[in-house]
């Protein structure tokens, strides 16, 4: 309409910054003035979106769910989880987000391992052997990664993040990212056992049913794995001076738990070939 009429006009508060703005300079200090019995004020609507600000501090908030977790899963409850990861993927797969991270070998191997490396934390005797199979990984991993096609994904959608309601429901949406879909259903099904590749088989008849998935990317289970186990490490390693991070990861300084990881990456490196 404001195109085909000159006299119309399109405020457009929605996207105007002087439209928050307006009401932290103006609108809060007309209620102090006209309401001085009001000690506090909290307001989330208006905006037409999910997040808002107080204080220089974002935050978003949704109604509370009650869910619970499933302790077997059979083949049907996993096409539902399927399906659910479809449709999340369609809805993802419809615009970019721009200011989320990017699923690659540098977010998640080649920064981790600068850490690591500097940190001392593993032992003086397996880090250079530990480093030289993380990158060899990396560099197997970052052709495949930038051949596949990527989207809005979950990015951390491990089994602790489904709730039952009683249909599934996928929560804690933190670690969203840009990635190829895959990473949203290895971490189901990891490892490349037959009943690892049963689940992800039942997962995938799911998720098919509402969007299409190249199949030419379950080659990338095995170096996600890889490229997880090595962030997660250094995701430690950099907060460790965090107080509840010793007492949460207690293991983190035993040699049992670095030969351990050390391993895990070799099996991985020498199924690549």
């Amino acid at each position: 309409m404001t195109n085909s009429r000159l006299e119309s006009f399109r405020a457009m508060v929605a996207r105007n910054p002087a439209n928050p703005l307006a009401h932290e300079e103006g609108t809060g200090e007309e209620i102090v003035r006209d309401l001085p019995e009001v000690t506090h004020f909290v307001a989330g609507l208006g905006t037409g979106g999910t997040l808002s600000e107080i204080e220089g501090i974002y935050y978003a908030a949704f109604p509370r769910v009650r869910g619970r977790s499933l302790d077997e899963l059979d083949a049907e409850n996993r096409r539902r989880i399927g399906r659910t990861i479809g449709r999340m993927h369609a809805v993802g797969a419809s615009r970019d987000a721009p200011h989320r991270p990017r699923l690659d070998v540098k977010r998640y191997i080649s920064e981790p391992l600068e850490i690591l490396m500097a940190s001392g934390f593993i032992p003086e005797g397996l880090a250079p052997r530990y480093r030289d199979v993380a990158v060899r990984i990396a560099d197997a991993a970052a052709k495949a990664l930038l051949a596949a096609r990527v989207q809005r994904i979950h990015g951390d959608l491990h089994w602790g993040n489904i709730l039952w309601t009683p249909d599934p429901l996928l929560v804690d949406f933190d670690d969203c990212l840009v990635g190829p879909p895959v990473q949203d259903l290895w971490l189901l099904a990891r490892g490349n056992s037959e009943e690892a590749r049963k689940l992800r088989e039942d997962l995938l008849e799911g998720y098919e049913l509402f969007r299409e998935f190249d199949r030419s990317t379950l080659a990338l289970c095995e170096p996600l794995r890889a490229m997880r186990i090595v962030y997660m490490s250094g995701w430690i390693a950099r907060r460790w001076a965090d107080p509840s991070f010793p007492p949460a990861f207690p293991m983190f300084r035993n040699h049992n738990y670095w030969n351990q990881e050390y391993e895990e990456l070799v099996q991985i490196a020498e199924a690549l070939g």
